[in-house]
């Protein structure tokens, strides 16, 4: 297990250090998207997450669209009510750093900046997101994530704070600590293909979350 925080350092060195040894660990350890074994994990998650009452009883859902060897939510996707709304992220703007989410299939998704898919801009907006399923580069038990530094992820669940946040990855996500800056917002859940863990993170008075529930 990576230990996050060094003796010495301000947090963003902490936090660039540790997103330099992420990176190295999913391009060695990650499954690419579509594999049979990322399938596997995919599948493992979705059974996890669709344990949570939040997460089966939620009428609308964001997810977003995995790339390379992200953990890929397609198969929860798949497996949700007909009845939930399910949305993509958008980069509205870039500064401040700004997110919108969509309504569309994965198939309507268009290619954008930073190589990621996207909702074309015609695309409807989301009602308001019960669940964020969130992808990250690291994860902790306390429910603090790392991302790749832009922002984008804290801004918009900073603007949702009812909503539920899991954060999914690999076991190899899963670290002992995050660094944090006031800035960071934290998650409720954090699944794996073999951990599901209730954080706590924000006291936030869902029954299933003050527990862990691996």
């Amino acid at each position: 297990m990576i230990v996050a925080l060094g003796v010495a350092g301000t947090i963003k060195a902490d936090k660039a250090r540790l997103r330099g040894e992420l990176r190295r660990l999913r391009s060695e350890r990650g499954l690419e998207v579509g594999s049979p074994a990322s399938r596997q994990a995919a599948k493992a998650v979705a059974d996890a997450a669709l344990q949570l009452p939040e997460v089966y009883e939620a009428r609308s859902v964001a997810v977003y669209a995995a790339r390379g060897r992200e953990l890929d939510p397609s198969d929860l996707v798949a497996r949700l009510s007909d009845d939930t709304k399910v949305s993509y992220p958008r980069v509205a703007q870039l500064s401040p750093p700004t997110l919108t989410f969509h309504v569309v299939p994965m198939s309507a998704l268009v290619v954008a900046g930073f190589d990621l898919l996207e909702p074309p801009a015609t695309a409807s907006l989301a009602p308001p997101i019960e669940v964020f399923v969130v992808p990250g580069l690291g994860f902790d038990r306390c429910g603090r994530r790392l991302g790749h530094g832009k922002g984008f992820y804290d801004a918009a669940l900073r603007r949702a704070p009812l909503a539920v946040r899991v954060g999914i990855g690999y076991d190899f996500q899963l670290v002992s600590e995050i660094p944090v800056e006031e800035c960071d917002e934290p998650l409720d859940f954090i699944i794996t293909p073999t951990q599901k863990l209730a954080t706590g993170a924000r006291a936030c008075g869902f029954r299933s979350a003050k527990e862990d529930l691996s």
